[in-house]
């Protein structure tokens, strides 16, 4: 269930990941709240105890790296 109606868009791929299983941080300063990522998405949502339903609290594009970032983290041959 989206909080903010901007994160309808992400519904569908965190549905599918949520039925698939995926693995997320708790925020340890909230219970009951989680990050994880998606493939270029990043989600963050909380999971009451009394209640079986998820809310996407924010979710975001995650950084596309630029050719140099790639070619920094490759390692010298």
């Amino acid at each position: 269930m989206p909080v903010n109606p901007a994160t309808w868009i992400y519904l569908p791929e965190v549905e599918t990941a949520l039925h698939r299983g995926v693995s997320a941080t708790p925020d340890s300063s909230h219970p009951g709240f989680f990050e994880f990522e998606i493939g270029r998405h990043w989600y963050y949502v909380h999971v009451p105890k009394n209640l079986r339903a998820v809310y996407i609290v924010a979710a975001q594009d995650l950084p596309v790296p630029s050719h140099t970032d790639l070619l920094a983290h490759q390692t010298a041959c």
